[in-house]
């Protein structure tokens, strides 16, 4: 949803965080539509909940910058593409990384705009140089060095 022009590009998970009931029916969430459950079976994904611990280290301003998407009667809120970014970067797993990379070679953000991002985010120096260095290994992928 962050980025309209990735749309056709299947991803193994969907991030769901609702504040509303954030700890409510987690074992029932994750049995019914979560890793390794038949939806993921039958539909090629799952649904993982998240809860806000995911987004306290996530630079000022997040909410201020995330989409909404236009629903009738939820308010749905899309991290913005810089937020997404960083949040990718910040986890530094293989298939975050991937993601970053997938998202930078698509040209929807440029690998000058991120930088520049997570440069001027207040947060602790080493926090921002282990973002940096992941950021490094992606753009040294994408560049085949």
């Amino acid at each position: 949803m962050s980025i309209p022009s990735l749309h056709t590009q299947m991803t193994d998970d969907i991030n769901l965080f609702t504040p509303d009931v954030e700890n409510g029916f987690l074992d029932e969430v994750i049995a019914g539509v979560g890793e390794g459950s038949p939806f993921e079976a039958y539909h090629g994904f799952y649904i993982e909940r998240l809860g806000s611990w995911v987004l306290l280290t996530q630079p000022r301003g997040w909410m201020e910058r995330a989409l909404i998407v236009a629903h009738p009667s939820l308010l749905i809120r899309v991290l913005h593409p810089l937020d997404l970014l960083y949040n990718k970067l910040e986890t530094g797993r293989k298939k975050d990384l991937d993601g970053v990379l997938q998202i930078l070679n698509n040209g929807a953000v440029h690998s000058d705009q991120i930088q520049e991002f997570i440069e001027n985010a207040d947060m602790p120096k080493t926090t921002k140089q282990g973002i940096l260095r992941n950021l490094e290994k992606v753009l040294r992928k994408r560049d085949g060095s």
